[in-house]
């Protein structure tokens, strides 16, 4: 098992061909307000750029509950899909900011914390041990092989317990995988639980 303490963003992208399309399209179009369910907490991504934020920061992420703002984060791209933990302790959201790579972020609903952020070092170690277990049930998935891969939020399992899921694609036949791990959540620690590799047809 993999275990990190949520970390600063290290920026990190795959800049390869476009996705194909067991990849592309895989959520619903992108929305610049989302509210959880019972309509307590609200996700509103606005056209802002923070002080501080980096050169491709040009928008804010804010978590507001109730009309009382929480927290406001850089961010780039676009906001996709939300998953809102059913305990209401944490939010989920995707944050499409080009065609592939780590698209995960997870807040703290009661503070706004950043526990995880797109392109940093736990969507890393994500894609590192999707990546190993690919190779370990098709030996032609090499890194000269590779093409792109895309994680994403899917669903949370339990309060504390988040599904994320790797797309990966290979140039060979046969050469897409999904790789679908829970990443267990609590306040200062992320936890990967490995995952069985599916091959797409």
């Amino acid at each position: 098992m993999l275990a990190l303490k949520p970390s600063p963003c290290r920026t990190w992208m795959i800049a390869l061909v476009a996705l194909p399309a067991m990849l592309s399209g895989a959520l619903s179009a992108g929305s610049s307000q989302e509210t959880s369910p019972g309509g307590r907490y609200t996700l509103n991504l606005r056209e802002e750029v923070m002080p501080g934020a980096a050169e491709d920061e040009d928008h804010a992420i804010v978590l507001l509950d109730g009309t009382k703002e929480i927290a406001r984060h850089p961010i780039s791209g676009t906001l996709l899909e939300q998953v809102w933990s059913p305990g209401g302790q944490w939010v989920a959201f995707n944050n499409r900011w080009a065609n592939g790579g780590d698209c995960v972020w997870i807040l703290s609903l009661k503070d706004g914390r950043i526990l995880k952020k797109a392109r940093d070092q736990f969507g890393e170690e994500i894609e590192r041990a999707a990546l190993e277990a690919i190779r370990k049930i098709e030996p032609a998935a090499t890194e000269e092989k590779f093409d792109r891969s895309r994680i994403d939020a899917m669903e949370w399992v339990s309060d504390s317990a988040l599904k994320v899921r790797v797309g990966a694609s290979y140039a060979i036949e046969r050469g897409g995988f999904f790789y679908s791990p829970i990443i267990d959540v609590s306040d200062d620690i992320l936890t990967l639980r490995p995952a069985v590799v599916e091959r797409l047809d």
